[in-house]
C-alpha cells in the first residue's frame, strides 16, 4: 500500500504527543489514576482527536495509560501484587544485564587501557545517590536511581534487555510504593549500586549478577512485609 503524505506525517504527531503525555505522567503532573479528558487535551494541544487518541494508545501500549469501553482514558495504577511481578521480572533481566555488561567491559579493557564509558557513568550515579540521601529528597534518588537501572540495561549492549527501560521508569518512578521511598531504603538501594558497581569494576559476572537479583529481591521483600503488617488481624488475635 502506497503510503500518503497524510499518513506519513501523522506518524511523528502521534509519537511527539505520545512522548510530550509521558513526561508530563513522569514528572507528576498527570498522577496514577488521574483522569486524561481527551476534550480538554485536544484543546490544550491544539490537536484533533484522531492524533490524540492514537497517542494514547500507544502508551497504553507501554502501561502508563487505561482506557475504558467508552475511550475513557487515565493513568495507570500499580497495585503490591504487580508491581510484585514487576520486580520478580526485572530481578531475572538485570541479574542477566549485569552478567552481560562484565563480559562487555573486560572485552573493552582488552582493547583500551581507559574504563569503559558506561562503567563510569554507573559510578558516577551511585555516587550522586549518596548525596539524596536526606529527607524530602526521596523523588531525586528515585530519579537517579532509575537512571542508574537503565544505565545497567544499556551496559549489557544486547537489545532485548535494553527494551525493559520503560518498566525501570514504570516501578522506580511513577509506581514507586512509599515503603520503598524512606530514607533506609534509599540507603540500602545506594549500598547495593555501590557494591554492583564494585563487581564491574573486577570483572566478577557472578557477584555481578548477584548483587543486581539482590537489590530487587530486598525490593520485593520490603513490599511483602508491608503487606503483611497492613492486613487486619484475624478475629481473636492479639
Amino acid at each position: 500500500m502506497v503510503q500518503t503524505a497524510a499518513w506519513r506525517s501523522a506518524v511523528p504527531l502521534v509519537e511527539e504527543t505520545a512522548a510530550l503525555l509521558r513526561e508530563r505522567i513522569f514528572e507528576g503532573r498527570y498522577t496514577p489514576g488521574a483522569r486524561l479528558p481527551q476534550a480538554e487535551l485536544s484543546a490544550e494541544l491544539s490537536l484533533s482527536r484522531t492524533p490524540l487518541r492514537e497517542a494514547l494508545r500507544l502508551l497504553e501500549e507501554q502501561g502508563l495509560v487505561s482506557t475504558d469501553d467508552r475511550g475513557g482514558a487515565r493513568v495507570s495504577t500499580m497495585g503490591a501484587e504487580e508491581m510484585l511481578a514487576a520486580l520478580e521480572f526485572r530481578e531475572a533481566v538485570e541479574g542477566l544485564a549485569a552478567r552481560l555488561a562484565c563480559a562487555r567491559f573486560a572485552a573493552v579493557r582488552q582493547g583500551s587501557s581507559a574504563e569503559p564509558i558506561a562503567l563510569v557513568e554507573l559510578r558516577e550515579l551511585a555516587e550522586a545517590e549518596t548525596r539524596e540521601l536526606l529527607p524530602g529528597r526521596e523523588k531525586r534518588f528515585a530519579q537517579l536511581s532509575g537512571r542508574f537501572h537503565e544505565g545497567l540495561l544499556r551496559a549489557s549492549g544486547n537489545s532485548f534487555v535494553q527494551r525493559q527501560s520503560g518498566l525501570i521508569r514504570l516501578t522506580e518512578q511513577l509506581f514507586r510504593p512509599p515503603v520503598l521511598s524512606t530514607t533506609e531504603a534509599a540507603a540500602a538501594a545506594q549500598a547495593g549500586h555501590a557494591a554492583l558497581v564494585v563487581a564491574l569494576e573486577r570483572g566478577n559476572a557472578d557477584d555481578a549478577e548477584r548483587l543486581a537479583r539482590a537489590r530487587l529481591s530486598g525490593a520485593a521483600s520490603l513490599i511483602r512485609r508491608a503487606m503483611t503488617s497492613s492486613k487486619p488481624s484475624e478475629p481473636g488475635a492479639p
